[in-house]
């Protein structure tokens, strides 16, 4: 009877033992007994990453061909009167670099989970970022000096730059005048657009700074 009471205490301590450490034990405390499983959804690519990642000059170009005259009188009582007429093919590009769109630009939701977000973006104004001069077909079209005469000298050299800057500024107000560089948001927004719709967002409005929306998934 001594040896059966002894055993039954010893198995009584021996399971206050075992409940004892699964309470103080990290693993295998009241922690760790009511934990539940739980899922981790990964985000994915932020919008501001997916921008920068692209890394991309959004540009528009146009073309412009055009003429002027320049005539210069010099010489005693403009005898040395020269003219010339100058023809000029220049390319004008406007554009916007999409990977300087900063985080004041965007207000986002749920930033990394695609499906889930909500997108805005207001884009930055679009710039003049060139004025070319296609200097292998622009040319002389027409030449008027005079015969060779005391004093007088020729300057045609400095007449044709003359022309050529003339040409360019009128270009440059030729491409504003037709749009450039509202055309250049436009695309830079579709640019943009399709960009964040390809790594997953689904709810997406750019807009203009003076606030017009110019590209949006959602039905207008």
């Amino acid at each position: 009877m001594r040896i059966r009471t002894t055993l039954m205490l010893v198995l009584v301590l021996a399971l206050i033992g075992v409940v004892g450490y699964a309470f103080l034990s990290p693993s295998f405390g009241i922690d760790g007994i009511m934990a539940q499983p739980t899922s981790t959804i990964k985000p994915g690519m932020t919008v501001l990453q997916a921008i920068r990642r692209q890394s991309k000059l959004s540009t528009l170009s146009m073309n412009f061909t055009k003429d002027t005259t320049i005539i210069r009188e010099h010489g005693l009582l403009g005898a040395c009167t020269e003219e010339i007429t100058y023809l000029g093919y220049f390319n004008v590009q406007a554009g916007i670099d999409l990977s300087k769109i900063s985080e004041e630009r965007l207000i986002v939701s749920n930033d990394g989970y695609p499906d889930q977000a909500t997108v805005e973006i207001v884009l930055p104004d679009a710039e003049l970022l060139s004025n070319e001069l296609d200097t292998q077909n622009s040319r002389l079209i027409a030449q008027d000096t005079p015969k060779w005469l005391p004093g007088c000298s020729h300057e045609i050299a400095d007449m044709t730059i003359e022309a050529q800057n003339t040409l360019r500024e009128q270009v440059r107000q030729d491409a504003l005048e037709k749009g450039i560089l509202s055309q250049s948001q436009q695309q830079a927004s579709e640019e943009l657009g399709r960009l964040l719709t390809d790594v997953g967002y689904k709810n997406i409005t750019i807009r203009a700074s003076n606030g017009s929306i110019l590209y949006s998934t959602k039905p207008q």
